[in-house]
């Protein structure tokens, strides 16, 4: 059975770790996935994860491996200056994120430990195999990827934007399958960034999820979006009315 996670994405810019676990128990999330603050502490996911009965599913690496910002060719200005800048002042870079010791402090539940998958190939093989060993580590698409048959987390939006500007070739459905993701993550650009899908995405959604229910649907829409709109929206999709 699919579960629905939170990510802290929709509460992002509050700072505040705790504020996405309040969220989770309101609206009836039993996990959460977590793109560490620079600040957040491992003994404070536990203390929260305790405190508001609320399973850690995922922990996302930041996706900056050095603590400069090196935006893409085809980054609008408005991203490249203002919105990566300013996630990067609240995640800071993968080298000093606290995202491996708050994995460590949950070393025995083993939630999925996110890397997109440039990180891990800037990592080099001997670090991301050490990584390997230790955690749960499940690669995440990003729009340059044509292949996702090792890759754990499906970004939807990613590879819509993959066939758009890279790949106008690839069959998302033949890549789905092959992949057979624990995760999928919802987050796509329409008329806000990390918004909830529209109808022809929502259609293609649905094409997926009969091929293959992953073990988690990760809901990382930015903080503008409904949490409750966004959960009755996916709960529609996983369970269709008769």
């Amino acid at each position: 059975m699919t579960e629905l996670v939170l990510s802290n994405a929709t509460s992002f810019f509050s700072g505040s770790m705790e504020k996405l676990f309040k969220n989770a128990e309101k609206f009836g999330f039993k996990y959460v996935e977590i793109a560490p603050y620079r600040w957040t502490r491992p003994d404070q996911v536990r203390h929260l994860v305790n405190k508001y009965q609320v399973h850690l599913a995922g922990i996302h690496l930041p996706f900056v491996w050095q603590s400069m910002f090196k935006a893409m060719g085809s980054t609008p200005v408005i991203q490249e200056k203002i919105a990566y800048p300013l996630i990067q002042f609240y995640l800071g870079n993968v080298v000093n994120s606290p995202a491996v010791a708050i994995a460590q402090e949950f070393s025995k539940e083993r939630p999925y430990f996110l890397i997109h998958s440039n990180i891990a190939s800037e990592m080099g093989p001997d670090k991301f195999q050490a990584l390997q060993s230790q955690y749960h580590v499940a690669i995440e698409n990003i729009p340059e990827d044509r292949h996702l048959s090792t890759h754990g987390v499906f970004d939807h939006n990613h590879f819509i934007h993959s066939r758009q500007r890279y790949f106008p070739n690839l069959d998302i459905f033949e890549a789905y399958k092959q992949a057979r993701p624990e995760v999928i993550h919802i987050s796509y650009d329409n008329l806000l960034p990390a918004s909830l899908p529209n109808v022809q995405q929502q259609e293609e959604l649905k094409q997926l999820l009969k091929i293959h229910q992953p073990k988690y649907i990760t809901i990382e829409t930015n903080p503008l979006i409904s949490i409750k709109k966004g959960k009755l929206l996916l709960e529609k999709i996983l369970h269709p009315p008769l």
